[in-house]
């Protein structure tokens, strides 16, 4: 299962005026330092690593860093930005590393609502399973995505806007959420202003919306002995209807 690659080629490099990397970085990194030392982490393998700020912060720590992602845009980006640090990115999707790469990491990361593009529980099985596969023994599994019990429970269609300049544009980002009986149509609204003038473009993709109690069901059916969930990088518990990421963290169990 490789995913929805056209909606992400389709954003390539202006993906990164979504995010303030600085403070994203900043906020997340002291939580995958403490995690990785418990797990002894040496090499990280980063699912759906999109334009390559994460893999390049776990490179910067002196681990070993193999970045995937479906998208070849993003991947060029992340060439382009870190290609100098010594970070293999490859064109694998989801459930293909065992068939592709073959090896087993320390750790395994899947962040930033990548795994919801998994449209069916058994595409979703099959990629946890193919997580557990690719880690070693004790390894450590981080899966992030958003809190969907709470923005369907709230009826929150609309995230908050992102803006930047590029090539001497300036783009405003909207996205916003059309619920479905299953899946989720997650839009993307780009705004672009040249020569005074304001133009506009929308790319649609689908989530398949994920809960605590389904994900935990499905990583114990992949043979994850240790799951635990939390709301924020802070590591505090989560709560359904108090934040608005799910983080889980799962560990195959040592021989």
């Amino acid at each position: 299962m490789t995913g929805d690659t056209r909606f992400y080629d389709a954003l390539g490099a202006n993906y990164d005026l979504l995010i303030d990397w600085e403070k994203r970085l900043a906020r997340e990194g002291p939580f995958y330092e403490q995690l990785f030392t418990k797990h002894d982490v040496g090499t990280v393998l980063d699912m759906a690593c999109g334009t390559g700020p994460h893999a390049a912060l776990f490179r910067e720590w002196g681990l070993e860093v193999v970045g995937c992602d479906p998208s070849r845009e993003m991947l060029a980006v992340c060439e382009s930005s870190f290609g100098e640090l010594g970070i293999e990115f490859l064109p694998v999707g989801f459930g293909e590393i065992q068939a592709k790469i073959g090896r087993t990491f320390d750790a395994i990361t899947c962040l930033g609502s990548s795994y919801p593009h998994l449209l069916t529980e058994s595409a979703a099985q099959e990629a946890l399973d193919d997580f557990h596969a690719s880690l070693g023994p004790g390894g450590v599994l981080v899966l992030q995505t958003l809190n969907y019990a709470q923005m369907i429970a709230d009826g929150e269609r609309f995230m908050p806007p992102s803006s930047g300049l590029r090539d001497g544009k300036e783009m405003v980002f909207l996205r916003v959420l059309d619920f479905g009986a299953e899946l989720v149509g997650f839009n993307m609204v780009t705004l672009m202003k040249e020569g005074g003038k304001w133009a506009h473009h929308v790319e649609t993709t689908q989530h398949r919306p994920t809960f605590r109690t389904d994900l935990e069901r499905q990583l114990h059916a992949a043979g994850f002995s240790e799951v635990g969930f939390y709301g924020a990088f802070d590591g505090s518990e989560y709560e359904e209807r108090t934040w608005d990421h799910l983080l889980a963290v799962a560990t195959r169990q040592a021989q």
